[in-house]
């Protein structure tokens, strides 16, 4: 059974500033150092500018700006897809359970006021 204090929550809160801070923090600086920003119409920054303009000539690391995308993008989002998915589901089963067993004591309960 888990349950959390207040005090409980505080002495880990950090965590919750840590971890997505320094997501980006690292994602960042690392695209940074590959020149991988660039200008994209939709939501992903990383993309060379070797892709749009052909005199550039790319870097290594910029030929793999795809994987870049899902290292820091698509996969950090469809971790957070399966992991929310994992939480509902589990948070499903425990209300179920809930119900069943207040539905058990209402059954008793009606059964013995008549």
């Amino acid at each position: 059974k888990v349950c959390y204090e207040r005090t409980n929550f505080e002495k880990i809160q950090w965590i919750f500033h840590i971890i997505p801070i320094g997501y980006a923090t690292i994602t960042s600086i690392i695209a940074a150092c590959f020149d991988m920003y660039g200008h994209v119409d939709w939501t992903c920054w990383i993309v060379p500018r070797s892709i749009r303009d052909s005199s550039i000539t790319p870097t290594a690391a910029q030929n793999k700006f795809k994987y870049f995308h899902w290292f820091f993008l698509f996969g950090p989002v469809w971790i957070c897809i399966a992991w929310v998915t994992f939480v509902m589901i589990m948070l499903y089963k425990k209300v179920k359970e809930g119900n069943k067993a207040v539905a058990q004591y209402r059954h008793i309960e009606t059964t013995q006021t008549s």
